[in-house]
């Protein structure tokens, strides 16, 4: 199955949209991560957004998206370093 996935970059944020065929009910979010194509390294993106509304704000560092999973399908993240070349991944998390 496709999933249309488009993604955006200036010169620090990279802003990536998807559009989901099917939503499973047993999915809760998206996790996601950053690898830089120089050293390899892969990195979880962080997430910054409670996970329910009404939910004590989340840190300024935010937390791993693979704990605190992603609840939308519009992600943006800022911070990029204009030195790096990264590229993304994303799986579902399940319930």
């Amino acid at each position: 199955m496709t999933n249309n996935v488009i993604f955006y970059a200036n010169a620090d944020d990279v802003l990536i949209a998807w559009e989901l065929k099917v939503w499973d009910d047993a999915w809760v979010g998206f996790s996601q991560e950053r690898r830089d194509e120089w050293t390899k390294a892969v990195t979880p993106i962080n997430n910054r957004i409670p996970a329910k509304p009404g939910e004590p704000d989340v840190g300024a560092d935010g937390i791993s998206s693979a704990v605190l999973s992603i609840h939308r399908c519009i992600w943006t993240n800022h911070g990029v370093p204009a030195t790096q070349r990264v590229s993304r991944a994303m799986a579902n998390a399940n319930g």
